[in-house]
């Protein structure tokens, strides 16, 4: 069931059936909510020393969601004056990253993923020529992590190791056969090792240049 927020009609609801005395039950029947969203509502909804305020609670819920937002490129200027300083400071993006949840634990904005950090040096003339020397690998172009993605796809009619036969493991017969491959730097060589599972210590090399 998908969750959707309480509109600002709702909340004029809310407010006026709070002040007619109705209880949360009431209230949530009434505008087909469940009684824990109503109760949250009102908590968050009420002044101090005051009851319910539709527009007060609208107020606080819009700022929250501005709050709540993922800063995906550095546009929020306080985040961006952090990151700057603390670069500044030879702080690693990752570092930086993980700071900002510790320095600013309850403030949405202040959140920056390690790769937006390094598009931002790497596509702005003025921040690369200022940061390039502090970059851990001092590379001229950004390079994506290693690892990140897999492009070769699943194996085509793959068997699990589990359908081997028993006899397999219990070496008792010849020509049952182990393999694996090292792949060279830049693809450019590899090398396939079989290993007779039997015969202790009897190996095929084979290297192969592509």
């Amino acid at each position: 069931m998908s969750y959707h927020h309480l509109t600002p009609f709702e909340r004029a609801r809310i407010e006026t059936l709070r002040a007619t005395g109705r209880s949360m039950r009431t209230i949530a029947e009434s505008i087909g909510r469940c009684a824990a969203t109503i109760s949250r509502e009102l908590r968050r909804g009420t002044k101090t020393g005051g009851g319910y305020c539709a527009e007060y609670a609208q107020q606080r819920y819009d700022a929250n969601r501005v709050d709540c937002v993922r800063t995906q490129v550095l546009d929020y200027p306080p985040l961006r004056h952090y990151v700057y300083d603390k670069l500044s400071d030879e702080y690693s993006p990752e570092q930086i990253s993980g700071r900002l949840a510790q320095d600013f634990p309850h403030v949405g904005r202040m959140r920056v993923s390690p790769e937006s950090i390094y598009r931002k040096i790497y596509s702005d003339m003025k921040w690369y020529n200022a940061f390039k020397d502090c970059l851990r690998q001092g590379r001229k172009t950004r390079q994506k992590r290693a690892g990140a993605y897999q492009h070769r796809g699943p194996i085509a009619n793959k068997r699990s190791i589990d359908e081997r036969p028993d006899e397999v493991d219990a070496l008792e017969t010849y020509g049952h056969w182990e393999g694996d491959t090292i792949i060279g730097k830049n693809q450019e060589g590899a090398i396939v090792t079989l290993t007779e599972r039997k015969g202790v210590g009897y190996a095929l090399w084979a290297s192969l240049y592509l």
